[in-house]
């Protein structure tokens, strides 16, 4: 298992109710610590969680910089394509990174990109992603005439994060960007087929961050009775600039032309509207200056009904004046307990100081106060 880990063992009560309940009886037990493994017990979790079917931290022992990003070399899943038609543009390791030695560069001349297939179409989705360029360069787009300025966005649609997508990004079936950059400063959950799912994810000033890095998640549930009715949207940034932002919304997350009839891309083909793969990132407009290099680091995907249940350590008792939030690697989950390893490699030294157990379900209820870890001990030496 990659990174170095640590044991402990939380006793939490997570009430059902929502966010707003208040855990009770909670007991810290740190005499594990040196063992990787957490345990947290209690009641409400939900019978069984999420299905992750990628979580990549990027992480090597032999790469070096400006080698290229294997497929199949993640944490969970692996990786089915590399960008291009005929796959010639693969990522590659960057030493800047969120976590541990590297992060993933997804520019030089053009894009560099990673595609990923579910084993199924699905209807409900959480991703999660942290984020940056570096400091000093601009933001991907064609319109930087001489004397623009390193840090400002380009006033033209430039770059699109993520784009989660049925069978393309044409607008001939269902795609939506998470987000997606439309110029300005200005970022939509929208894709070439379907209307904007949300324009009010928050302007620029509200989230980004051109100083640090920046996790982006995302919750798409479509409606369980009518898919073309409005579900459940949640877009989550979390940086040590900006700290915890959340934006909830109910929107339909597909349109109702694919279930329609058939169209020249369609036909033959069952009218079912799901989603099936997503691409990181989705795309940068081609005239991009040479000179900027987004890198992308610890890449999660969970699909389907339990997608948004996850175990996160914070560095707030209060989640939401969290500046550092730590998805982490769930072993195994019932109702009354949940074991996890714990990912070493995200947890930088603040994280370190003062670490808090939050559990999420599928709901996205999470108990109300973080539980401590008291003590965050040296790792253990390794060989």
């Amino acid at each position: 298992m990659k990174g170095n880990l640590r044991q402990l063992i939380v006793i939490l009560f997570l009430f059902s109710g929502g966010a707003s309940a208040v855990p009770a009886d909670v007991v810290v037990d740190n005499s594990q610590l040196a063992t990787g493994r957490l345990t947290i017990t209690g009641t409400g979790f939900g019978a069984t969680g999420a299905e992750v079917i990628m979580y990549d931290r990027f992480e090597s022992d032999t790469a070096k910089a400006g080698d290229i990003v294997p497929l199949a070399a993640s944490d969970i899943g692996a990786w089915n394509a590399y960008g291009g038609s005929t796959g010639q543009f693969p990522p590659l390791y960057n030493t800047l990174a969120h976590s541990g030695r590297f992060g993933m560069q997804t520019f030089t001349t053009e894009m560099h990109q990673l595609k990923l297939d579910f084993p199924r179409g699905i209807q409900e989705i959480f991703i999660s992603y942290w984020v940056r360029l570096p400091e000093g360069q601009i933001f991907p787009g064609r319109d930087f005439p001489k004397g623009k300025k390193a840090e400002t966005f380009a006033s033209d649609s430039s770059w699109k994060l993520t784009w989660l997508y049925d069978r393309d990004v044409q607008g001939k079936s269902n795609d939506v960007c998470l987000p997606t950059a439309v110029g300005g400063g200005v970022f939509y959950l929208g894709g070439n087929d379907i209307p904007n799912i949300d324009t009010k994810i928050g302007s620029f000033d509200t989230w980004w961050s051109w100083k640090t890095w920046m996790r982006i998640g995302v919750w798409l549930k479509a409606n369980p009775v009518d898919v073309t009715a409005p579900g459940d949207v949640l877009f989550q940034t979390v940086s040590a600039e900006k700290g915890v932002r959340e934006h909830r919304s109910m929107n339909p997350i597909f349109d109702g032309d694919y279930a329609n009839g058939p169209d020249e891309l369609n036909e033959g083909f069952p009218n079912v509207q799901e989603y099936k793969h997503i691409n990181f990132p989705g795309w940068y407009r081609p005239e991009t200056t040479v000179g900027t290099t987004p890198i992308y680091d610890d890449i999660y995907v969970a699909i389907g009904a339990n997608s948004q249940a996850r175990v996160e350590l914070a560095d707030s008792a209060d989640y939401m004046k969290a500046k550092r939030v730590a998805i982490q690697k769930v072993v195994s989950w019932s109702d009354s307990a949940i074991v996890i390893d714990i990912i070493e490699g995200e947890l930088d030294k603040e994280l370190k100081k003062a670490a808090f157990v939050f559990v999420t379900d599928k709901d996205g209820n999470r108990n109300a106060v973080g539980i401590p870890v008291r003590r965050y001990p040296k790792p253990p030496a390794t060989n």
